[in-house]
């Protein structure tokens, strides 16, 4: 009898594999073959959430697939944007697809998708949201507040919408309509917010980082002046109670609002940092005014690597929401650019003025760029 080859057999293997993934999509995605020979996966909201709790953590039962999209990821472009592997450039969204303009010209701060990704959500410096549907296309824009609109962050449900402002206000929005259900006042500017990994509870930076309880909306600690001036950037660790803040000094402080006290501080920049975002259980990353990129273990507490190569000061970071080993980096001359596994490439300048937020669709295939120029650049897989 005459045996199979090995590539065959990998092949029928990994079909039988894919059927199970199909029944289990029922309703949800269908997945057919077309002439270039790809998989297209048409999705809906329901699957991009189911395909979000999945990304954390892989089940066992699936590594055999994230393992052959590892390894034939130009047979399943689509599906291998979903499941997390990296083929160079593939999926990577390198190329501007358009660029979004605020009606009143004013600096963009922040930038997000909506609850269901159905939209895209901008908050400006004169403190007016902007609306964009599926197609990157102008709805509505309509007050949010009196003053600047600093930052605003999506609970893990995405039912509430959290933003904090200029004139030390932190409000909550319902889910779709975005009306007020809560406000609170810290009397100080404000200048970043994230939410705990349960989302009971939410920081606030300013110039002192606050700790408020989400559902009774109060505040419950305050870590006072722990930059010696504003505190610009807060991250909370994706599952511990450990939050890491940057400022006005050179130092990336770890705070335990669990126990209320400060843990360390790690110097490794030689100018202000701007930016810190985790990447890992153990590890986060920082940006400054250097134009440093420093990967920081907090076991030891010790940056085991630097990176060089930001044509300005680094303004914000932001990781691929599949692929763990790439890091988005924006600067302050407008342009950003990719780490992959922890080196520098492809550099662009889409942006007049300082990037200001990164935000990824959850299947990565479409990733924003706000900037202060007043413009959104909106950049797509390479098709």
């Amino acid at each position: 009898m005459k045996r199979k080859s090995q590539p065959r057999r990998n092949q029928e293997r990994f079909e039988k594999v894919k059927i199970i993934r199909t029944r289990e999509f029922q309703g949800t995605a269908t997945v057919s073959r077309i002439k270039t020979q790809h998989s297209r996966i048409e999705v809906n909201h329901r699957l991009v959430h189911m395909i979000e709790r999945r990304l954390h953590c892989l089940p066992h039962q699936f590594k055999r697939v994230h393992q052959h999209l590892q390894r034939h990821p130009h047979r399943y472009l689509s599906a291998a944007a979903a499941y997390g592997s990296l083929d160079a450039w593939a999926i990577l969204p390198v190329h501007k697809h358009r660029t979004l303009m605020n009606k009143i010209h004013s600096s963009v701060n922040d930038v997000c998708f909506g609850p269901q990704h159905e939209y895209v959500l901008t908050a400006s410096q004169n403190g007016q949201f902007t609306w964009y549907d599926s197609s990157f296309k102008f709805e509505l824009v309509f007050a949010g507040s009196d003053t600047s609109i600093q930052k605003m962050r999506w609970n893990r449900e995405r039912s509430r919408l959290l933003t904090c402002h200029v004139d030390g206000k932190v409000k909550l929005y319902a889910n779709r309509s975005l009306n007020e259900v809560c406000e609170a006042t810290t009397e100080q500017r404000l200048f970043d917010v994230a939410f705990s990994p349960t989302c009971g509870k939410f920081a606030v930076a300013g110039e002192n980082v606050f700790v408020f309880d989400t559902g009774a909306f109060t505040l419950e600690h305050t870590f006072e002046r722990d930059h010696g001036y504003d505190t610009k950037k807060v991250a909370w660790h994706d599952t511990r109670s450990l939050l890491a803040t940057c400022g006005a000094n050179q130092g990336v402080r770890l705070l335990d609002p669990r126990c209320r006290q400060s843990i360390a501080t790690i110097t490794e920049h030689t100018q202000n940092a701007a930016a810190v975002e985790w990447v890992g259980e153990h590890f986060f990353v920082s940006g400054g005014k250097d134009k440093i990129v420093n990967y920081v273990d907090v076991r030891t507490r010790r940056c085991f690597r630097s990176i060089e190569g930001a044509p300005a000061g680094v303004t914000a970071l932001r990781r691929h929401p599949t692929h763990m080993n790439t890091l988005v980096v924006g600067c302050f001359d407008g342009s950003h650019g990719f780490l992959i596994d922890r080196e520098p490439a492809h550099m662009v300048k889409h942006h007049r003025l300082a990037v200001t937020q990164i935000a990824f669709h959850p299947l990565a295939h479409f990733m924003l760029t706000s900037s202060r120029d007043g413009s959104v650049a909106v950049h797509r897989q390479h098709t």
